[in-house]
């Protein structure tokens, strides 16, 4: 209805808002008057026992009209009752209606009262209990330590499951750079003359970033917009459970030497500088990642996902890869010394002025990589390896190396060793 309309039809909005008793009022007054104006009318026509002789003399039938008579004045009456009694009953549904909503509202309100009373006492409980935590994040005994770190998690896990609101997040932010902040403090760097080769990493340092990693997914933090700043630590024999995910954690000039981090998701991890000396990182997934300058002599990183990641200047000497995923991957000036190089895939990745003496090539994919510059590189390894015979790799500096990947191409097509090691691959992809 629009605005024009209701306000011509407005007066029946106002009426139906008037009490019961006004309305039965105007009611009986409309009907006295339209009773007295008929009265008045009827008077001023005739006399009554004119109409009486009238009606005798002159119909056919006087008892009828009579009969009609009265029965016409009976419906006036009873109409007139009958609009009375609808009054009555639309004003009695205004108001039984009124009453609902009435108690509707107050119900809501206490509702609303009760929910913002709850979450202020939430509120007022995690603040303490949180307070708490981290009091006892700085006792002396690592047991009441341990305590309080699984307490911020549960904190944490609670707060992580609240839908009702927006502040949870700057909640989490404030546990997660607590628990971060821990580990920080807890494992700095000690100068290199107090590094022994049987230090490990503390348990409760242990603890707080396992319970980063199983509590702050990736994708929770995205939405949080926090980091995991795990940067300049010393976390040697790191031990994390099969498959965490560590996904976009600041490790940057860390120290990780004999880790075992199994199955371990690490893409988009900033690993700049990090030493990763013989640590097991087998089946991990370290996808577009940074690792420039990291130091993974000895590490042990079978069967891992590193594709499309920059390990520009790394140490990788006596690394073991074997079936590894490596294509993409930035392999620049890099020290490939002594590495196990097994079944890896270095398809399409920069080898330049990479060092690659005694690294073992046996099934080595190096479809469209580039050998120029490569270091150390010899008819052995050429021999070894095999690639996409349509897509051999690149070598037209060294004439010498073009030629053994020319010969290697024909032997490859001719023996079907790349068809055979697709329908392997394929098999492996579908059991």
């Amino acid at each position: 209805m629009s605005d024009k309309n209701k306000a011509h039809w407005s007066w029946i909005f106002n009426w139906l808002d008037t009490p019961l008793r006004t309305k039965l009022r105007v009611t009986i007054i409309t009907l006295l008057v339209l009773f007295i104006i008929l009265g008045i009318w009827v008077s001023s026509s005739f006399h009554w026992w004119t109409a009486s002789n009238y009606i005798t003399k002159y119909t056919p039938n006087p008892a009828s009209t009579m009969r009609d008579i009265v029965w016409l004045v009976g419906s006036v009456i009873g109409g007139s009752l009958a609009i009375l009694g609808f009054v009555n009953a639309l004003h009695r549904t205004q108001q039984k209606d009124l009453e609902i909503a009435q108690k509707d509202l107050e119900l809501k309100l206490l509702e609303k009262k009760s929910k913002d009373e709850r979450i202020s006492q939430r509120r007022q409980t995690d603040t303490e209990i949180f307070a708490r935590s981290v009091e006892q994040l700085g006792h002396e005994e690592q047991a009441i330590r341990l305590g309080g770190l699984y307490s911020l998690e549960n904190l944490a896990r609670t707060a992580r499951e609240r839908t009702e609101s927006t502040n949870n997040y700057a909640f989490l932010n404030s546990l997660l750079e607590t628990l971060s902040a821990f580990v920080r403090m807890s494992a700095p760097i000690p100068p290199k003359d107090e590094q022994h080769e049987d230090d490990r990493v503390a348990t409760d340092v242990e603890a707080a970033i396992r319970i980063i990693s199983r509590t702050y997914g990736y994708d929770l933090r995205k939405e949080i917009k926090v980091d995991v700043d795990l940067r300049n630590c010393y976390l040697p024999k790191l031990e994390m459970p099969n498959g965490a995910d560590m996904r976009g954690f600041e490790l940057d000039n860390s120290i990780l030497s004999q880790s075992r981090l199994w199955n371990i998701s690490l893409n988009f991890t900033s690993l700049h500088n990090t030493v990763f000396i013989g640590a097991d990182l087998e089946g991990a997934f370290i996808r577009e990642s940074s690792l420039l300058g990291a130091n993974l002599h000895g590490a042990r990183l079978n069967n891992v996902d590193i594709s499309a990641t920059s390990l520009e200047n790394t140490d990788l000497s006596q690394v073991e890869f074997i079936d590894a995923r490596m294509e993409k991957t930035n392999l620049t000036r890099c020290c490939l010394d002594g590495a196990d190089l097994r079944d890896a895939n270095l398809s399409s990745s920069t080898l330049w002025q990479t060092s690659v003496a005694g690294a073992a090539f046996q099934g080595v994919i190096l479809t469209k990589t580039n050998l120029n510059t490569v270091i150390n590189i010899t008819q052995q390894h050429i021999n070894s390896a095999f690639w996409d015979p349509e897509h051999p790799p690149i070598s037209s500096i060294n004439k010498k190396l073009e030629s053994s990947i020319k010969a290697r191409t024909k032997e490859i097509r001719k023996q079907g060793l790349w068809e055979k090691y697709l329908a392997k691959r394929e098999k492996n992809e579908t059991s």
